[in-house]
């Protein structure tokens, strides 16, 4: 099994998140799906990490498995959207740098997983 049941839970809660504040003042709708790409892509890099060892200095150099670094990986990234809502909610004009910096990081994320899924 590629996704884990924890694994999978983790997922939903963390894809949900930024569509959780649906009835708040929404800054964009293209901002909304940043985070949603920005969250589902982490997911996909810490499911393609599983096995392999983590290179990540903040997240500690040991053998990644989703209960020691994914569980990490995915915590920062749910405190990232959290803090860009808390930060928006205060700022609107700041979703617009937002918007492109969760894009890039999706990016980046994307990127890794399918680098890790070819070392497999």
């Amino acid at each position: 099994m590629i996704i884990g049941l924890t694994g999978l839970r983790i997922f939903a809660v963390l894809l949900t998140l930024p569509l959780a504040a649906a009835d708040l003042p929404q800054p964009s709708k293209l901002f909304r799906v940043s985070e949603v790409a920005f969250v589902a892509a982490t997911a996909l890099d810490v499911q393609s990490s599983r096995g392999l060892v983590e290179r990540n200095p903040l997240l500690g150099r040991s053998d990644f498995t989703l209960q020691n670094q994914g569980a990490k990986a995915l915590a920062i990234s749910a405190g990232v959207v959290a803090l860009e809502e808390f930060i928006v909610r205060r700022r609107p004009g700041m979703a617009r740098v937002f918007k492109w910096l969760n894009f890039g990081m999706a990016g980046v994320h994307g990127g890794v997983a399918v680098r890790n899924w070819r070392l497999k």
